[in-house]
């Protein structure tokens, strides 16, 4: 019984994680702002793939994860958020309005997360 709780233990944890997609070279990003936030300051990035997509990484303090990936296209908006920027995807949203109706602002989304 005991080695049943285990392997389903094993199979929630894995269920539960989020991969972030393969995103373009750290190079080709462009900073696009900079600024102080009441929960620190926040860098920005943006990489334009082809002509249909645009990439954003958003970078909390000096940390080398970004707290939110964003992959827009003329069809969709995707966000991978890291809220505590440990390079593990924390939460997926197929949309913009899904991620702002949780999180309005990016001190939303660290806040309760150890960091």
């Amino acid at each position: 019984m005991v080695v049943t709780v285990l392997v389903l233990s094993a199979s929630l944890v894995s269920a539960k994680h989020i991969k972030l997609p393969k995103l373009p070279a750290s190079d080709k990003f462009e900073q696009t702002y900079e600024g102080k936030l009441d929960c620190g300051f926040m860098k920005t990035y943006a990489y334009q793939e082809g002509d249909d997509a645009i990439w954003h990484k958003f970078y909390l303090e000096n940390n080398n994860n970004p707290l939110l990936v964003a992959k827009a296209t003329s069809v969709t908006v995707e966000n991978w958020l890291d809220k505590n920027r440990d390079g593990h995807v924390d939460e997926y949203f197929a949309s913009s309005e899904a991620l702002e109706g949780k999180y309005p602002t990016p001190c939303d989304a660290v806040k309760g997360s150890g960091t």
